[in-house]
């Protein structure tokens, strides 16, 4: 008797076995991937193209030219904004007697002229300055040498007028192997005056 029963629930067993299997295969093939536990392939930096936005800027400024005239080396400022272009004059021989050139300084329009007096004129120069030093004269120092610096104020213009604004005149005479230098600055503002300065300080020889 218990031998038929058991031959008879065998069957049913094994379909009931047989459905379970399919239904778990069924399930792990509607299963989702966890996107968060799949590794994605690592990528190279060296490969990687580098966007405009990305590349490097280059801190190097773009340096200022370096003038070698008059027996003096000096940069001028890039705010100094050229107004003349080198003037020379002559004596009736035809000697070069004065070399000139102006600037003015962007910010303010404040007016830098140049002036070298070449050869044995130019000393001459130098030193009846040196020695008709006024109160608003003195001495300084350019590098290693020594020069005359004298500062006005002006309350008339070159035609006797009174200026609306009293301008700050600051003359620097240098003398150099080739003669002499003046430097003058008829400044607007305190800025120039600096920029003056500072362009003064960096004279060498």
């Amino acid at each position: 008797m218990k031998t038929k029963l058991l031959f008879l629930l065998l069957p049913f067993f094994l379909l009931t076995r047989c459905a379970q299997e399919s239904s778990n295969k069924a399930t792990e093939a509607v299963r989702p991937v966890d996107s968060t536990s799949q590794k994605l392939p690592a990528t190279s930096k060296k490969n990687t193209p580098t966007t405009e936005a990305e590349q490097p800027v280059n801190s190097t400024s773009q340096k200022l030219p370096v003038t070698k005239k008059y027996g003096i080396k000096y940069t001028l400022p890039a705010d100094w904004k050229t107004t003349t272009q080198e003037f020379k004059a002559t004596d009736l021989k035809g000697n070069i007697v004065s070399i000139q050139t102006s600037y003015q300084d962007n910010h303010d329009q404040s007016a830098i002229n140049l002036t070298f007096h070449p050869g044995e004129k130019g000393k001459k120069i130098y030193a009846y300055k040196l020695k008709n030093m006024g109160k608003h004269t003195k001495r300084i120092k350019i590098g290693s040498k020594e020069a005359i610096q004298t500062t006005e104020l002006l309350k008339i213009d070159g035609k006797g007028h009174p200026l609306k604004q009293p301008t700050k005149r600051i003359s620097v005479s240098l003398l150099t192997e080739k003669g002499e230098m003046d430097l003058v600055l008829n400044a607007k503002s305190q800025a120039s005056e600096e920029a003056f300065n500072d362009f003064i300080s960096k004279i060498e020889f």
